[in-house]
């Protein structure tokens, strides 16, 4: 099915007006989040009061705005984790048996376990801001989209196809060069499909993140999810109507807008083309790829890229000892081994440290007794 406007339609519009509708839509996109951000900044030490959640319709669009934001921040740091934390466990043995196991733990928790002994630490991370609360926010989204995409990228590492393994090392890539032109790539189609599945289940948990209770005070960010709570609170259906035909949209607009052009960009990277299988279609992609302006910001920073790339691939490279050697095996899994444990090692003693001087043990045993 061809998707309006058409390609063939794009590549016919007057010299210029692509990039036009690019840096107008971008102008319009950091001044939307600039102005919602500022939101988050404003003044909060506890047990001062939030305003309440107003159920006037108009102010729907601003809570959506707001809720929409915290869902890109928890997915921007969710692709971040991803990246890192599903590489180690699938290059490193030693490392998988620590990794994974906990994965499966951290996946088990409610969203809510970890929002109830974290937001203490939040706040004291941001004093005198309501920063805390939004940081307590984000990272409950953030949990409940993390462990999906790690499990698809730690798969994705683990079956790629050994001629493809077999190649990079023939070529003699470095760690950064066979991460960057093999491994990701290759775990492209299943990330995307995967964050957006984790996306569109966050939606699912925004209204608990955006309750938070702290020292036996209950504070209410504003967002689409407090406001559907707030008016099944109030019994107000016609209000409920607007909140859901608003969460509607937003879900249009985000496939539209960020979704369907990440899809029928990644499609590029399918390792397996089906003759039958239609491309996806994206009319945005469509006009990136036909305006000048990104061509022309990617000539301006590649230089820097490729300065970058060469630095890391120098840092990655296993120059010191043959990379087909069993002993550059052993050595590389071993690093990584290490690097796990003292990485939970740290993150274990700061957690301990933290319940024992912030939240309470007892705290901790209520919540996930």
């Amino acid at each position: 099915m061809r998707t309006f406007p058409s390609p063939e339609a794009l590549r016919r519009l007057p010299a210029g007006a692509a990039d036009g509708a690019i840096i107008l839509g971008t102008l319009v996109l950091l001044a939307l989040v600039a102005q919602v951000g500022v939101g988050a900044f404003e003044g909060f030490q506890p047990p001062a009061v939030v305003p309440r959640i107003d159920l006037d319709p108009r102010n729907l669009p601003y809570y959506a705005a707001r809720s929409t934001l915290r869902m890109f921040i928890a997915l921007a740091f969710s692709t971040l984790f991803t990246l890192i934390y599903g590489y180690i466990a699938a290059k490193s043995r030693w490392a998988e048996r620590i990794l994974i196991p906990l994965l499966d733990v951290l996946q088990s928790v409610p969203v809510l376990g970890f929002l109830s002994i974290t937001v203490t630490g939040f706040i004291a991370l941001f004093p005198g801001s309501l920063l805390g609360l939004e940081a307590a926010s984000i990272f409950a989204i953030f949990t409940s989209q993390v462990w999906n995409m790690t499990f698809s990228f730690y798969q994705s590492l683990r079956t790629l196809p050994q001629e493809l393994v077999e190649a990079a090392t023939l070529y003699r890539l470095s760690g950064w060069q066979r991460f960057t032109q093999l491994e990701v790539p290759a775990a492209m189609v299943g990330l995307i499909w995967n964050a957006m599945m984790s996306f569109g289940g966050g939606w699912f948990f925004v209204a608990a993140s955006e309750a938070i209770s702290v020292l036996n005070q209950e504070y209410t960010l504003p967002g689409l999810g407090s406001y559907v709570e707030a008016a099944v609170q109030a019994e107000d259906l016609p209000k409920l109507g607007w909140a859901l035909l608003t969460m509607a949209g937003v879900i249009l607009l985000v496939d539209q807008l960020f979704w369907r052009p990440l899809v029928a960009w990644s499609d590029k990277f399918r390792l397996e083309q089906s003759s039958g299988a239609a491309a996806p279609e994206s009319w945005l992609y469509d006009l990136l790829t036909t305006a000048r302006i990104p061509r022309l910001i990617g000539s301006w920073l590649s230089p820097l890229a490729e300065l970058v790339d060469r630095l890391l691939s120098y840092l990655t490279r296993p120059h010191w000892v043959d990379p087909l050697s069993p002993e550059a095996e052993r050595r590389r899994e071993r690093l990584l081994t290490q690097l796990s444990w003292a990485a939970i090692g740290g993150i274990g003693i700061w957690i301990v440290y933290f319940v024992a001087t912030t939240v309470g043990f007892g705290e901790v045993m209520l919540t996930f007794g």
